[in-house]
């Protein structure tokens, strides 16, 4: 994407699948006629997408150190459950 969250298409790899032909041809013309209708509709949606996404990496950020909370917190209730237990023993 480019600065202005475009999207910008660069050559294309040549494709071996690719069909070739008048129909080939008549198909890609079809498909440009028909392209400037379709990003339309589009464009708005990926634009909107790509600012949400600009967002996210904040939130992104929390996700190991949430992670890593829930690693700490298991920890602590398992070291718990044996200072428990250790009291028990020594009381009864």
């Amino acid at each position: 994407m480019g600065p202005s969250h475009d999207w910008k298409h660069h050559g294309r790899l040549p494709d071996p699948h690719h069909p070739h032909g008048p129909a080939a041809k008549l198909l890609i013309l079809a498909k440009k006629l028909v392209r400037p209708f379709v990003r339309l509709y589009t464009d708005h949606v990926l634009n909107r997408q790509a600012s949400s996404t600009l967002l996210l990496p904040p939130a992104a950020g929390e996700r190991p150190e949430s992670a890593r909370l829930r690693v700490e917190l298991q920890a602590l209730r398992a070291r718990c459950e044996v200072l428990e237990r250790e009291r028990a023993g020594r009381v009864g």
